[in-house]
């Protein structure tokens, strides 16, 4: 394998990435600034749920650090080549490692989102769900009465299509066309550019789930997905195969930056998927979820919900599949068993779907994986993506499912 390019992110951070595998200098940070300005108290048992790796900006490394405590404690560490300088308006604190400098912000200071403290001030007991500094913050609010809501904080207005979406999709759901339940929208608030939506009942899906549930959950899953591009959903925008394309050059060009020894595979890979949709048919566009994966559903005491539809679209449904099952690829018992479920049963609603296509979509997400692999908080996120990216290119040697 050749060696990496002068310039390459990875070769220049390996070994400080390497110590960023370990929490420890990271937690001994955040308990110190808890210490110094009364954020916390000491000896918390921060984990760490997020991370991302940008070795052409300052910081080079964002990570995002929880304390499952009550209340919920969070808290953003960013990790500088030098010193940070002075934060506008933020109450932070940094400090020195071997590993970098270390800047600690405290949740919910937010520069991207002004609005989170006025909307965590709703009533409720309060959970944050997902949080990505400086982009959205999804928060859970269980009233006294039990009720459920979910509030979605975005830095930008695209929450006001997602409304949209969630109105559309309950009529659907009013019309008994949607065999998964799908939550009740409440409101746009533009001036906190804010999501509500009730909640839908039930327990999120986890691996461990799909794990236990096996072949007769894929099942139930597949049938499920397969009755939105069967409904008479009329979504606002188009996600086609052009669309995709687009998206995967872009892509590309950021993978072969970050990793210019891959330039030439990634090459590659775009011309075998230029090839490929040149050789499918027009045909006509269905209503699909958009970003299709385990993480979106939601097992009901009756049936299963689904979640997330900011990206509902007219497109193919072999992409919706295409991306669930990609999503799949992590190591567990069956999980060619789960995929032919799904696969099958969505089938059975859906009728026949086009195989190869199926694999030109998997490919494409397959580049996804490969650049999150490479934006990934690890010293070997260059060869993780460059095996995302063989199996990209596998599947146009692969025979049809």
């Amino acid at each position: 394998m050749p060696a990496d390019r002068p310039g390459s992110g990875h070769d220049r951070y390996r070994e400080r990435l390497a110590a960023l595998l370990s929490d420890v200098a990271l937690v001994e940070a955040i308990d110190e600034a808890g210490d110094r300005h009364g954020w916390w108290p000491a000896e918390r048992p921060w984990v760490r749920m997020y991370g991302r790796f940008q070795p052409d900006d300052e910081p080079f490394v964002t990570l995002l650090f929880e304390a499952d405590t009550e209340p919920q404690l969070i808290c953003h560490v960013e990790v500088f080549a030098t010193r940070p300088p002075p934060p506008d308006g933020r109450v932070t604190w940094a400090v020195e490692r071997a590993e970098g400098w270390f800047r600690v912000t405290p949740f919910p200071s937010d520069d991207a989102l002004p609005a989170l403290s006025a909307v965590l001030a709703h009533p409720g007991r309060r959970t944050v769900v997902r949080y990505r500094p400086g982009s959205r913050c999804t928060i859970r609010f269980e009233a006294a009465d039990g009720r459920v809501q979910f509030a979605k904080v975005l830095r930008d207005h695209t929450g006001e299509r997602g409304h949209i979406n969630g109105q559309i999709l309950w009529q659907a759901a009013l019309r008994n066309e949607l065999e998964f339940a799908v939550a009740r929208p409440e409101r746009w608030d533009p001036e906190t550019r804010t999501l509500w939506q009730q909640g839908i009942s039930g327990v999120p899906l986890t691996a461990r789930h799909l794990e236990a549930g096996g072949t007769s959950l894929a099942h139930r899953m597949g049938r499920a997905a397969a009755s939105l591009p069967q409904s008479r959903v009329q979504p606002q925008v188009v996600y086609d195969l052009a669309s995709h394309f687009g998206r995967s050059v872009r892509y590309a060009a950021d993978l072969s930056a970050r990793v210019p020894r891959l330039a030439g595979t990634v090459d590659t890979l775009i011309q075998e998927l230029a090839q490929g949709q040149a050789g499918v048919e027009a045909r006509s566009l269905r209503p699909i979820h958009g970003s299709l994966s385990r993480t979106q559903w939601v097992d009901g005491t009756s049936h299963l919900g689904l979640i997330d539809f900011d990206k509902l679209a007219y497109g193919d449904p072999e992409f919706d599949v295409a991306a669930f099952l990609t999503e799949l690829d992590y190591d567990r018992l069956e999980v060619d068993q789960i995929k032919s479920a799904f696969l099958s049963s969505y089938e059975a609603v859906a009728g026949p779907l086009d195989h190869r296509l199926l694999n030109l979509y998997a490919a494409h997400e397959r580049l996804e994986k490969a650049l999150k692999s490479a934006r990934a908080v690890r010293p070997d996120g260059d060869a993780r993506a460059e095996r995302h990216l063989e199996s990209a290119l596998a599947e146009f040697a692969e025979p049809t499912r």
